[in-house]
């Protein structure tokens, strides 16, 4: 699962605090995804802190991104996915907040069709 995840992360996003690229986590990834597993078994995996960054907002101002290292990237994604699987089939077709290919479009334009039928 974990190898899959790494395949989805896209190569060209900020490194976290440890300064890890994709490609360099990739270079060595059975090994390092097997200790990370062999972390997450124990109980030793630990997050590392987010590496914080100011963007640009459109009025001028900044705002504050957090970037996370790849290993707690990988461990957020499959995390979400193994989440997804069990509350997804759970939930309401008119539920549409925080959903895989739902957004407040989609909600919107479904209320349209039940208003106009």
């Amino acid at each position: 699962m974990l190898k899959g995840q790494f395949l989805r992360l896209d190569g060209n996003k900020a490194v976290g605090i440890d300064r890890m690229t994709k490609s360099a986590y990739g270079e060595h990834l059975d090994g390092n995804l097997h200790n990370l597993i062999l972390r997450i078994r124990r109980g030793t995996y630990r997050p590392k802190a987010a590496r914080i960054t100011q963007i640009p907002k459109e009025d001028g101002s900044k705002r504050p991104l957090a970037i996370s290292c790849i290993e707690d990237k990988l461990v957020q994604l499959a995390v979400s996915d193994i989440l997804s699987r069990i509350y997804e089939p759970l939930f309401l077709p008119c539920s549409y907040g925080f959903r895989p290919g739902l957004n407040c479009h989609a909600a919107l334009k479904a209320l349209r069709v039940r208003v106009l039928r």
